[in-house]
């Protein structure tokens, strides 16, 4: 809105000791651009003077910028993730320019491997400069990877079962992002197997990824037998003085860890 400058004037004159002073643009004009100002001075017997002078507008208002909400970028293979263009999803209003130059840091393309933070910066013609950032989170979305030992034998107690070991350490794990996933087992360690059983190992990044695996932890029974034998026995001989063995193996007492009926 254009001042009045009216005051601002030097006047004199040979009979008006107070000529009247008026200004084009008026006063209160709005301006929009940078504009010439005239000053004309009349004395008390219509005598005219006039002088001009420049009015630039000068913008000192930085612009508006508001960011997009926080931002996730799934990581790649390497837990890495390249960083978007996000200016276009800036807001930006300016009082004089219409399109404010708008910049990233770090730039588009720059290769993040955790959290960070982004700003927009917002400059107007005049150099004024506004900002914002938002939080760009990698996210991890890609499995592990484990390999199962090799199928397993393990040896029966005196009951014919077997506690089960622990095989977690018998695997390899590979994440991309987390250097020690968590490995279970299924069934759980010292479980007491009666069979051949199926175990299931499983790997779970910090995101909560999970890779499975599986190998048969196959039961052998390594314990012989228990026999006992019945008591010396006594037969009669024949008229030729000779004996038919008879089957003794009914008298006698056997046990075994997992076989009921053994030959």
């Amino acid at each position: 809105t254009l001042a009045d400058y009216t005051g601002m004037a030097t006047v004199t004159d040979n009979c008006d000791a107070n000529p009247t002073i008026t200004q084009s643009p008026a006063i209160g004009t709005v301006l929009g651009s940078t504009t010439t100002v005239w000053l004309y001075v009349t004395d008390l017997s219509g005598n005219i003077d006039s002088c001009s002078f420049m009015v630039t507008l000068t913008d000192v208002i930085a612009p508006s910028i508001t960011c997009p909400a926080n931002q996730t970028v799934a990581g790649n293979a390497s837990c890495e993730a390249t960083l978007a263009d996000y200016t276009a999803m800036a807001t930006i209003t300016d009082n004089c320019d219409a399109n404010p130059t708008i910049t990233q840091s770090p730039i588009a393309s720059t290769v993040i491997s955790g959290g960070t933070t982004v700003w927009i910066y917002a400059t107007d013609n005049a150099g004024n400069i506004d900002s914002c950032s938002f939080a760009v989170t990698l996210t991890d979305t890609i499995s592990p990877s484990i390999t199962c030992p090799a199928n397993q034998t393990a040896a029966t107690d005196a009951n014919c079962q077997v506690t089960l070991a622990d095989y977690t350490a018998m695997a390899t794990v590979t994440d991309n992002c987390d250097a020690n996933p968590t490995v279970t087992q299924s069934p759980a360690i010292g479980t007491v197997l009666g069979a051949t059983t199926t175990v299931w190992l499983y790997a779970t990044d910090l995101s909560g990824n999970i890779d499975s695996c599986s190998f048969m932890v196959t039961l052998t029974d390594e314990t012989a037998p228990s026999i006992t034998c019945p008591a010396n026995q006594t037969v009669a001989g024949d008229a030729n003085c000779q004996v038919t063995i008879t089957d003794y193996t009914a008298m006698a007492t056997v046990t075994d860890n997992c076989d009921a009926n053994p030959t």
